[in-house]
């Protein structure tokens, strides 16, 4: 009879062992569904987080295009203003040669009319004065 009991005690000890191997088995089950779902809200928790850095990062780019935008067209307006300048300085110049040339020219004209009238002048005194002694000495012989 104690082979028996032995034997009862073994069975019952298998079965003890069978049925924590099964409560084992599902525990693991419970907890690899806690795990997937723990996995599963982190998923849609980065899901989101990504959604909203994506936003981000599409907000940050039009920013920075409108920057971009905003200095490059501030650097046209830099760059026509300086071309502008450029002309106006080149045009300034040239009214300034054209000034001193037509000044030149002038004192040019003025120099050859100052030497021609006084060769004309000097001609004239000297027609002048011959005249008087022609008129002087038509005088003496009348």
């Amino acid at each position: 009879m104690a082979t028996r009991v032995e034997a009862v005690g073994e069975v019952t000890g298998v079965e003890e062992m069978e049925r924590r191997l099964v409560e084992l088995v599902e525990q693991v089950e419970r907890e690899k569904e806690k795990t997937r779902d723990t996995f599963q809200q982190l998923h849609s928790l980065l899901v989101i987080r990504e959604e909203g850095l994506l936003r981000e990062l599409d907000e940050v780019v039009v920013e920075v295009r409108q920057e971009l935008r905003d200095k490059n067209n501030a650097l046209e307006a830099l760059w026509a203003d300086k071309e502008s300048t450029e002309r106006n300085l080149t045009m300034n110049k040239l009214k300034e040669l054209q000034k001193k040339n037509l000044q030149n020219i002038e004192d040019q004209i003025r120099e050859e009319l100052s030497k021609t009238l006084n060769v004309t002048w000097v001609e004239l005194e000297w027609k002048r004065e011959q005249l008087e002694q022609s008129i002087v000495e038509v005088s003496k012989v009348v």
